[in-house]
């Protein structure tokens, strides 16, 4: 017998009490339930188990859970009841004996920390995580960011600051494809040098960012722009202290010089350390 899910969905609802919309199709098999738990660093947070229908394949249900800023597993499992009112937790299939979790499926869904609520028109984005890495000899350091949106904006505007400081910069920029994520390079801005390296290995730069969803005008309709995010703070990486990771599979069995800026005297150091900006 063959107990077969598919097409698992998973919606953040609100984050005011974080609730969270999971929708899953019966492909085949005929289970009595199906559990729909939720957890997080294997705990369970929430449960709850949906009878099935005869000619019923499509189900919905929601979780309510415990924890944002969280990445929390869902998982769909379907479940047969034997002669006594128990799960059956073995099963015969092809001579095998499978245990009733190989039939679950999974899917993670991420809790923003901040507030949010599916039923705004042009809900804000939220920031989900910034990772800093350093300068290697091909490439400038940089940050990529990642946030969650429950709409598919098409533009975005990043507002990054030094904190302290109330000059700051607007980057307007385009994804495709709902690639929720922005490679922010070093470069120099109207009010905020976004230099990530620096001589001091012990001090690496602080900054402030966050992001709006756009909507483009179309026809009779004007420009939206969502709110702006909740602050997100992160520190950049440290320039590496490796030669060999700086190079980066780059040969230099003969030499470096022939990477570095010809007639000018520029020191190996300056270049792990300093982005061209």
């Amino acid at each position: 017998m063959g107990l077969i899910l598919g097409n698992l969905d998973c919606k953040v609802l609100t984050t005011q009490d974080i609730q969270v919309e999971v929708s899953f199709e019966v492909m085949e098999g005929n289970p009595d339930f199906v559990e729909v738990y939720a957890y997080f660093a294997d705990d369970t947070h929430a449960k709850v188990d949906i009878k099935i229908s005869e000619g019923v394949t499509q189900y919905k249900t929601t979780l309510k859970l415990l924890l944002r800023n969280a990445r929390y597993t869902i998982a769909c499992c379907p479940r047969k009841i034997d002669s006594n009112g128990q799960y059956v937790d073995h099963y015969e299939e092809d001579g095998i004996n499978v245990y009733w979790e190989s039939y679950c499926i999974y899917k993670y869904v991420i809790i923003p920390l901040g507030s949010y609520d599916a039923n705004d028109t042009f809900p804000i984005p939220l920031i989900t995580q910034v990772v800093p890495y350093p300068k290697r000899i091909s490439s400038k350091s940089g940050a990529l960011i990642s946030w969650w949106s429950a709409r598919e904006y098409s533009r975005y505007e990043l507002l990054i600051r030094v904190p302290g400081i109330r000059s700051y910069d607007i980057i307007d920029f385009d994804i495709s494809n709902n690639a929720y994520t922005y490679n922010l390079l070093s470069q120099h801005l109207s009010s905020t040098p976004i230099d990530f390296i620096m001589s001091d290995l012990n001090n690496p730069h602080t900054f402030e960012i966050q992001l709006r969803g756009i909507q483009p005008a179309a026809l009779q309709f004007p420009t939206y722009y969502s709110k702006w995010s909740n602050v997100f703070s992160f520190k950049s990486a440290n320039a590496l202290n490796s030669v060999k990771a700086f190079f980066d599979g780059h040969p230099i069995s003969n030499g470096i010089r022939q990477y570095l800026p010809q007639g000018i005297n520029v020191s190996l150091r300056n270049k792990m350390h300093i982005d061209e900006i």
